[in-house]
């Protein structure tokens, strides 16, 4: 009796092969499901990527004929048709198309409906680098008008730059006596 319970406990049910294609679906599956993903990845990138020129642009960065931003975050560049690595761009150029990158990315999210981002850029003196007087202006102007045409993007700024008072009304500055620094 005993030895018919051990053997009864230890042998092990006949394990029966498995003739679904379970497998195979699920392969098939996934195959379809990574295509889809890169179909629109690349259609959404390159929508964000013609945003992030027109930004650069705007913002004063010369030349830029088109940026590829690829999904780990590098950006590939070209200026005046030829390649143009992200780490030979100026300082000034750096902020620019990073600034832009965000901006593109809100803009192209919103207009896909793509909420991931909650719209709010804060930027600390976006015009710091700036050479000349005409180019911060620009920049502020590109800020400013991005902000206000664009609903969901909220652009907070920090700045000494007197293209702020231009392009800002009043009602939407912080300042301290004097209109000058806060603190």
């Amino acid at each position: 009796m005993v030895s018919d319970y051990v053997t009864a406990t230890t042998n092990q049910p006949e394990i029966e092969e498995d003739t679904d294609d379970s497998d195979a679906v699920l392969d098939a599956a996934d195959e379809v499901l990574s295509q889809v993903v890169s179909d629109h990845s690349n259609v959404l990138f390159s929508e964000l990527n013609s945003e992030i020129v027109s930004t650069a642009r705007a913002l004063g960065v010369a030349n830029l004929s088109s940026v590829d931003l690829r999904l780990n975050g590098n950006l590939n560049a070209r200026k005046t048709g030829a390649k143009h690595p992200f780490k030979s761009f100026s300082p000034t150029d750096r902020l620019r198309v990073r600034i832009a990158a965000v901006v593109g990315m809100i803009k192209i999210g919103r207009k896909r409906g793509i909420m991931s981002h909650p719209g709010l850029l804060l930027i600390d003196a976006p015009t710091a680098e700036e050479l000349s007087r005409e180019n911060a202006r620009q920049a502020i102007k590109t800020l400013y008008e991005t902000a206000a045409n664009d609903l969901g993007i909220q652009i907070i700024i920090t700045s000494i730059d007197d293209a702020v008072w231009e392009f800002f009304p009043e009602n939407r500055t912080v300042t301290g006596p004097d209109k000058l620094q806060l603190f």
